[in-house]
């Protein structure tokens, strides 16, 4: 559902090219195991379910957030990752790619293009001042996004339904 085996293979291949990066899955599932056992490697974690604090570790200790789900309708988790200050790496399907503004706070990805997802996150793990610049963008975009701000966005497109049919937020 998350996609997690095309984030790993797409890792692989990242280290393959000869990019020193590390990979943390932060998470939980059936396929835990599995994978446990599959990419035993010194450079991907698999950190089982975090919340609160560890969690916010997590965040804190990461330069870029992937997030490969072609399924998920919204991806509450992107926000929270740019509201901690990391640009996203995110599929071109889903609700996620509407959180991200491509090449501004993240990269909008087509992930039946091969190579795409290891490609996005080469230029991401090898540019140091694109992860600065989105990563700023991105806490801004994120601190925008509060409750207060969708409701503002609704509102004014109540009003004015009668020359609008779409709001876009």
């Amino acid at each position: 559902e998350k996609n997690i085996d095309a984030l790993l293979k797409g890792f692989v291949a990242l280290r393959e090219q000869g990019v020193d990066a590390r990979l943390a899955i932060v998470g939980d599932g059936p396929q835990l195991a599995e994978l446990r056992s599959t990419y035993r490697r010194g450079d991907i974690c698999f950190t089982g379910y975090l919340n609160g604090d560890e969690l916010g570790a997590a965040f804190a200790s990461a330069d870029v957030f992937v997030f490969p789900s072609m399924t998920d309708t919204f991806g509450n988790v992107v926000l929270e990752a740019q509201a901690s200050g990391l640009p996203a790496i995110v599929s071109d399907r889903g609700g996620p790619q509407e959180i991200i503004v491509n090449g501004e706070s993240g990269m909008v990805i087509d992930m039946d293009r091969p190579g795409a997802l290891t490609a996005a996150m080469h230029a991401m793990c090898n540019g140091e001042a694109l992860r600065t610049q989105m990563s700023q963008t991105a806490v801004q975009l994120a601190h925008e996004s509060d409750w207060n701000a969708v409701f503002d966005c609704f509102w004014m497109h109540d009003a004015h339904r009668s020359t609008q049919s779409v709001a876009v937020c």
